[in-house]
């Protein structure tokens, strides 16, 4: 009787533990902060026929259009860079319209001579993830579908060589798959997948499945194609982010620069957001010359990564320009302050340009400086330069070195964020200022300057193994401090979950805020979060994937 009371009470205690961590795993996830996509006109879906449609008549190949332009795609009039989308598990090939209506938008807001044209698959909704045998199939049908796409581009003057394939999901493995199929892989030129279990599905339903994946492995080495993945973060139940990495870049959406949002496994499709940082990426790998995506592997992972990983908000193209010094015009008010932390706030703007100088000083507690920049539009906007010419009472700069290409947009609550940290004793010591320019505006700007010593912001925190104890990092920052940095060294496994309290002490107005980032070394698995007067949400501090061995 005792043992079956032991028993017994073990099973319920093992039950609710259960039932307490199913209910944490199902509330685990973040609001859903994404902009939903729409269409300026209603979509349509033209039906493409194919010889291979008598052997698998349950699928289609189908061009998106809207508006008058479905008049073009009814005649099989095509002219643009072709794009194959291919559904996942129940998927529907109408799952299409939100990357190529605003591809659609972006061609004729932009006229950059050159557009997209989309076509999808319809699968019949299959679950290919729970059947493998279905793969096999969907391969041979999508096979088929670039070749007929292909043909469509005949009779076009400068026909296109290549085809950009976008896979959701599993759409993402069947693309993946193509590659063992076309004998000339280069006729793919870039695999764009969202959400897609490349290392392995969360689960192996049946053989076929796995020997999918298994061939899928002996092809990886023959891959001539370039690789781009995207996963949801922890907001996506089905696929986890680790499951999602590739051969050239992966990365989550907390990590993608105007993103910074995580997505379920459905929401990464049509996430405003993050679909035009996507069209953005696509629209810059294109050749000038060709008008079709370049052909230079290391060129078109270039751009994605300036998309995905590390925004400036200079275009990817004038990059190279930047290394060379450049003239400036030195019309307006160049102010030197000799504070170290100071902030300026133009609430009405200003009617003529301002330079803030910002002086190089040989000192260890001059060593670092950090500037964030509110609402400044500006790409052009900070720069290193001798101040050797005198006007009037201040000294100016007639020519400078751009370091704008090296600041990065950060996240924001209202206004965007541009923000630089540079060690100013690394730069050129023919420099005297660093110099920071607002230009004449009518819009409110804030620019915050700190300069510091490294050691005097990096900050190496121990973190428990277990304990129910708050622990206090930073009791108070002083005022104007802008920077810090903290690290966390045992935090290495996913297993791993920590809280992060940031507690506003006295804020100006409802806008200010800050933020934290966790920044993971070894991926792109960035994530962040604000903290103001009224977001009190702690960040949690927890990793995608375990730190490597190596």
């Amino acid at each position: 009787m005792v043992f079956i009371n032991k028993f017994v009470f073990i099973s319920l205690l093992t039950t609710i533990g259960f039932l307490y961590g199913l209910l944490l795993f199902l509330s685990d996830y973040e609001e859903n902060k994404c902009e939903m996509t729409y269409m300026f006109q209603y979509p349509q879906f033209v039906r493409i026929s194919m010889k291979i449609d008598n052997q698998f008549k349950k699928y289609g190949l189908y061009a998106y259009s809207e508006g008058h332009f479905t008049e073009r795609a009814r005649n099989m009039q095509f002219k643009g860079i072709p794009v194959l989308f291919i559904p996942g598990n129940a998927g529907s090939y109408k799952q299409v319209r939100s990357l190529a209506s605003v591809a659609l938008r972006k061609a004729l807001n932009s006229r950059p001579g050159f557009h997209f044209d989309y076509f999808t698959i319809d699968y019949n909704e299959e679950f290919s993830g729970l059947n493998g045998a279905l793969l096999h199939d969907q391969v041979l049908y999508a096979q088929q579908s670039i070749y007929r796409i292909m043909e469509l581009y005949a009779s076009t003057p400068d026909k296109p060589t290549s085809i950009v394939l976008i896979g959701h999901s599993m759409g993402g493995i069947i693309a993946e798959g193509l590659l063992s199929v076309i004998p000339d892989n280069s006729i793919i030129s870039l695999i764009l997948t969202l959400a897609s279990p490349h290392k392995r599905p969360p689960l192996f339903f049946d053989s076929h499945l796995y020997n999918f994946y298994k061939d899928i492995e002996s092809w990886d080495n023959k891959m001539n194609t370039t690789f781009i993945t995207v996963s949801g973060g922890f907001n996506d139940f089905l696929v986890a982010p680790h499951l999602t990495s590739s051969k050239h870049l992966s990365v989550v959406t907390t990590h993608i620069p105007k993103v910074w949002l995580p997505m379920d496994h459905l929401c990464i499709l049509w996430c405003k957001q993050l679909v035009l940082v996507l069209n953005r990426a696509l629209f810059d790998s294109v050749d000038p010359l060709t008008k079709q995506i370049s052909q230079d592997k290391e060129f078109v992972v270039a751009v994605f990564k300036h998309y995905l990983l590390q925004n400036s908000g200079i275009r990817i193209n004038l990059k190279d320009h930047y290394s060379f010094p450049t003239p400036i015009d030195d019309r307006g008010d160049w102010i030197e302050r000799l504070a170290r932390q100071y902030s300026v706030e133009l609430t009405e703007g200003t009617r003529k340009p301002q330079w803030y100088m910002i002086r190089k000083v040989n000192q260890p507690m001059h060593e670092v400086l950090s500037v964030m920049a509110l609402n400044l539009e500006l790409t052009n906007w900070i720069f290193a330069c001798s101040a050797h010419t005198i006007r009037g009472q201040s000294r100016v700069c007639i020519d400078a070195t751009h370091l704008s290409h090296m600041s990065e947009i950060v996240p924001s609550h209202k206004f965007k964020r541009r923000f630089l940290n540079i060690n100013l004793h690394q730069l050129n010591q023919n420099f005297t200022h660093v110099v920071a320019k607002i230009p004449a505006t009518s819009e409110p700007v804030t620019l915050h300057i700190d300069i510091h010593s490294e050691i005097d912001r990096k900050l190496i925190v121990d973190l428990p193994v277990w304990s129910l104890k708050n622990k206090v990092i930073i009791d108070e920052t002083p005022e104007n401090r802008l920077y810090y940095e903290i690290h966390f060294p045992g935090l290495y496994h996913v297993i791993q979950s920590y809280t992060l309290y940031v507690q506003p002490i006295q804020c100006n107005t409802r806008n200010h805020h800050a933020s934290a980032s966790l920044s993971v070394p070894w991926s792109n698995l960035d994530s962040h979060a604000i903290f103001s007067e009224i977001q009190h949400r702690p960040m949690n501090l927890r990793l995608h994937s375990n730190k490597p061995l190596n």
